[in-house]
């Protein structure tokens, strides 16, 4: 991962405005293990409607798949409710739909943060990184501030 000096440091680089907005989407600002290496989308393989592994239901009318017949049946069974395949190019896909959802969810918080005025909160940095004690140094929280905080 990152040590907390860079990630403080790219926070502050947001929230000061210091990072354009266009590129906040970029492939330089966003990191590559949350967005993922250049994977193309995988080939989208048919599947079978009875069973949920990859081939045609017509194939497996004749003879059951790879993937029943190490279920030791003579012919495909019936996919379970909420069957997920476990084919390779399920699995990919899978994988690519969670990175671009980690990446979604990053491109929003920071467009968050880069519309919010002198964010990070040097104080609350300070309270993290140096109190062991839990003590809050002096800091006070209203109430209503505290809402406006949690919506966020």
């Amino acid at each position: 991962m990152f040590p907390e000096e860079e990630i403080l440091n790219r926070l502050h680089d947001v929230g000061n405005g210091d990072v354009p907005s266009s590129q906040i989407g970029s492939e330089s600002f966003v990191d590559r293990d949350v967005c993922g290496s250049d994977k193309s989308s995988p080939k989208n393989i048919s599947h079978c409607s009875h069973c949920g592994h990859p081939g045609s239901k017509k194939a497996h009318v004749k003879q059951p798949c790879e993937y029943c017949t190490v279920n030791f049946n003579n012919n495909c069974t019936q996919k379970p409710a909420g069957f997920k395949c476990e084919c390779s190019s399920c699995i990919m896909a899978r994988q690519i739909k969670e990175q671009k959802k980690q990446a979604n969810w990053l491109l929003s918080v920071c467009s968050k943060i880069s519309s919010e005025q002198k964010f990070p909160n040097d104080q609350i940095i300070d309270m993290y990184l140096n109190q062991t004690d839990g003590s809050t140094s002096g800091m006070f929280f209203q109430s209503e501030l505290l809402f406006l905080f949690l919506s966020f």
